[in-house]
């Protein structure tokens, strides 16, 4: 019976559940597209062509649509008929050898409506995605079935057509081809008919049509092919005469027969025998007889089918045949003969291994071989055809120093072949190591170290971990790079006695070792001694800062009140004295300075137009911020203050501090016209300020 065609009842359906029920709420990019269709052409969507008027009556459910049914699988049910239809409408214009038009009906908007219903059953509890992907396949293999008839058709004129011209080798060749595609579409229809078998149980498809159709497809087909057989070729009989009922690497199968067209043998014809995958070829005598001889090796034990088979050439007037028989496979335990080209090695050495694999006197070919060490696999290959395999081993340091035992591994559990293990002894000598090692000092904080690790006759050892120790600070551990090399850098020791002064060089021992576990090479450390220069102890510092303070702050007084004397030297006796407030900055009291009030006092001096005083009270309280901030020596001059910590600074702070440390050498030192103008000052003035807060 066919599938019946849904009206436009879908779309009403589709826009209930979507829009009127809470079950799924799907946005455009997530629903699959729909291709463009008229209604005539999908009456599934003939609902899109209504009026969009308000409908304020009450809503109807036909009759062939009860209430009780979820909506969701009332529309699933109309996919599911029309994509039945389009499937029994292709199967029916293929039969009628409309190929096209079994195509078309396949192609369109097919393939949105089968992304549609995927959609729809992946969101349901009426339908599974194995439906769907039943659905899918379904689709697939009714259009390969559509190329394979087209195929099929072509191929059976053209071999009318070289018949009927009498060119009986093309005819047989074109002949083969035709077995061939007929046979695909056979296999294609036999698949199509246990997925309509399924839609049929699962679904709303009736099916019953489209296995009629299948059916009837399958008959025809093998009357194709007895047609075109019989028509073309000389039927042949191959027959197994004896053969060996039990077989094994040590013993290999014997297998006879004979191959006949009319009772008579047909002679230099290739016969192939065939168990568990591996092939054999053999040739037919004159009178049609052949002998093959197969050694079972990577067959599994057991009873095995053995097939025997005749492949004509596709212009050759026979037609071909097979037969088969079970023949039973036992296991062989083989002979495994190995030489090994050292009894001792150590790190990097190369051991070399020979062997062959061989059962009766025979080599065996393919046979797996596995090489091991302790519980590292090394090289695994196959015997070659004479059964003799070869290996090859770095020794690693991974295999620690002592007797270990190689052992070579002959096949595996699933073949007839019986896995066998061989050992060979060999000793692992310790590798002595040794260590190259630098340091330098960068700056007052930090000491860079490199070096290298190196077996003693230099081999370079990547990938290994070096500990790293100074003095009193705590060891740390780097890995070597690909070249053996490692790098890294540790903390400079702090002096915490106020004997020893700052820049003062002192030694710094410094020690790289290699102590690796569960390896062959050996335990390496080296030593190397380094002159630096310390930071100064905190109370060092923060004796030497409160000095340093004092004799700036005195200085700058001092060569104010000298410059203050000279210029009242050259004052009128009608002037007056100008007050403490407006003269040049007065003795401080050092020990209520802190770096914001230095800085307001030189704001204050930028307001009176003295420059050097500002710049000097400016880089002052500068000064003082750094060298409590980092724990420096007051004695630092101000270049050496720059230099000690000007990486350690942003690129704005290392401007500042370079911008009125330069500013502060031209008032102490150079010319006073080299001085920054006010505004320059007052802005580097302002970003202290913002500095310090």
């Amino acid at each position: 019976m066919a599938a019946t065609r849904p009206g436009p009842l879908i779309i009403c359906l589709l826009l209930l559940v979507t829009c009127g029920t809470p079950l799924v709420s799907a946005t455009p990019d997530q629903m699959p597209p729909v291709a463009a269709t008229t209604s005539s052409e999908n009456p599934v969507y003939a609902a899109a062509e209504s009026s969009n008027e308000t409908n304020n009556s009450t809503r109807h459910i036909g009759p062939e649509l009860p209430e009780s049914d979820e909506p969701r699988t009332v529309v699933l049910s109309q996919f599911e008929v029309e994509i039945g239809a389009r499937l029994e409408a292709s199967l029916e214009a293929t039969s009628a050898r409309q190929f096209d038009l079994a195509e078309a009906e396949l192609r369109g908007n097919m393939t949105q409506l089968v992304k549609q219903y995927e959609y729809l059953a992946a969101n349901s509890s009426s339908a599974s995605v194995e439906t769907a992907e039943n659905l899918n396949l379904t689709v697939q293999q009714q259009r390969e079935l559509v190329e394979a008839a087209r195929n099929s058709r072509a191929l059976y004129s053209q071999y009318q057509a070289a018949r009927a011209t009498g060119n009986d080798t093309e005819a047989r060749r074109l002949a083969r081809e035709l077995l061939n595609q007929t046979a695909t579409g056979n296999q294609t229809a036999s698949e199509l008919i246990e997925q309509y078998e399924q839609l049929d149980n699962t679904t709303a498809i009736n099916a019953t049509e489209e296995l009629e159709q299948l059916t009837t497809a399958q008959t025809r087909l093998a009357q194709l092919e007895e047609t075109v057989q019989n028509d073309t070729f000389v039927e042949t009989n191959l027959t197994i005469t004896s053969v060996s009922t039990h077989a094994s690497p040590a013993d290999p199968l014997q297998v006879h027969g004979q191959l006949q067209a009319n009772e008579t043998g047909i002679s230099n014809q290739s016969i192939i025998v065939t168990l568990d995958g591996q092939s054999i070829r053999t040739e037919t005598t004159a009178d049609g007889n052949f002998t093959a001889t197969y050694r079972p090796i990577t067959t599994e034990p057991g009873v095995n089918t053995l097939t025997v088979e005749y492949r004509p050439d596709p212009v050759s007037a026979y037609e071909g045949a097979q037969n088969q028989t079970a023949v039973s496979i036992n296991t062989s335990t083989p002979t495994v003969t190995t030489t090994v080209n050292r009894t001792r090695g150590q790190f990097n050495d190369i051991v070399t291994i020979h062997g062959q694999v061989t059962a009766n006197e025979t080599g065996l070919h393919t046979v797996p071989v596995e090489t091991t060490i302790g519980t590292q696999s090394f090289t695994q290959t196959r015997t070659n055809r004479n059964g003799e395999f070869k290996h090859r081993i770095r020794l690693p340091d991974t295999l620690p120093p002592g007797t270990r035992t190689i052992e070579i591994t002959v096949a595996d559990a699933t073949m007839a072949v019986e896995q066998t293990t061989v050992e060979r002894p060999i000793t692992i000598t310790p590798t002595a190591t040794q260590l190259t090692l630098t340091a330098t000092q960068q700056n007052q904080s930090t000491i860079s170290i490199t070096g290298q690790l190196l077996t003693e006759t230099g081999t370079e050892l990547p990938n290994r971990l070096i500990d790293v120790s100074a003095a009193d600070t705590q060891s740390q551990t780097v890995r070597t790079n690909d070249t053996g090399e490692f790098t890294t850098v540790i903390q400079v020791p702090r002096d915490e006695t106020l004997l020893n002064l700052p820049n003062t060089d002192q030694q710094l021992s410094i020690t790289a070792s290699f102590t690796p576990t569960g390896s062959n090479l050996q335990n390496t450390s080296t030593t190397t001694t380094l002159e630096y220069s310390p930071p100064a102890s905190p109370s060092l510092r923060r004796t030497a800062y409160g000095v340093g303070v004092v004799l700036l702050i005195g200085g700058t007084v001092v060569v104010w009140r000298r410059r203050e004397t000279f210029a009242g030297i050259t004052r009128t006796s009608g002037e007056t004295t100008q007050s403490d407030e407006t003269s040049a900055p007065q003795q401080l009291e050092t020990t209520a300075i802190s770096p914001t009030a230095l800085l307001d006092r030189a704001q204050d001096h930028l307001d009176r137009n003295d420059t050097e005083a500002a710049i000097r009270l400016g880089y002052a309280a500068l000064r003082w911020n750094y060298l409590d901030s980092y724990d420096l020596s007051s004695a630092l001059t101000y270049w050496e203050l720059y230099n000690s910590i000007h990486d350690d600074l942003d690129t704005s702070e290392a401007e500042i501090l370079f911008t009125m440390t330069t500013a502060f050498e031209q008032a102490v030192y150079t010319d006073q016209d080299d001085l920054p103008a006010d505004t320059e000052l007052a802005a580097l003035l302002e970003s202290i300020e913002t500095l310090l807060e």
